[in-house]
């Protein structure tokens, strides 16, 4: 046999047995990619849900009946809000400091917490008149 049929023959073989090795390396790796697409897929739709329980959980009307629910808590009524500047001189300390404890402190805390209670009784006591003929 002469020397450069068994180069060849060898040289076969090696080609063959990496083909193989790197058939088996692609089989594997596919394995992987389907398996993480899948994972992939599963976590969007997880996502998906998640986000659709969250929209409904902090829809307002959920809330809200979740608040009658779990806490003994009754809706304001426009009686109860009232302007800071409507509280006595006397009272405005305690108020302003319990308001502050219990929220962040704004940059003006006096003339946004009128505006915001102002806004909130002029909404709730709005009430729109009929024009024409009963």
């Amino acid at each position: 046999m002469r020397k450069s049929t068994l180069v060849v023959g060898l040289l076969t073989a090696a080609i063959g047995f990496g083909l193989f090795q790197l058939k088996y390396e692609m089989m594997t790796l596919e394995s992987e990619y389907r398996q993480l697409n899948r994972n992939i897929r599963l976590s969007e739709e997880s996502v998906s849900v998640l986000k659709a329980e969250w929209a409904h959980l902090t829809n307002p009307s959920s809330l809200q009946s979740m608040a009658r629910k779990h806490l003994d808590v009754d809706t304001v009524t426009p009686k109860q809000l009232v302007s800071f500047k409507r509280i006595p001189k006397s009272y405005q300390g305690a108020v302003q400091f319990a308001v502050s404890a219990a929220t962040p402190t704004p940059k003006n805390p006096d003339s946004e917490l009128d505006m915001i209670l102002d806004e909130a009784i002029k909404e709730i006591s709005f009430s729109p008149t009929r024009r024409g003929k009963r």
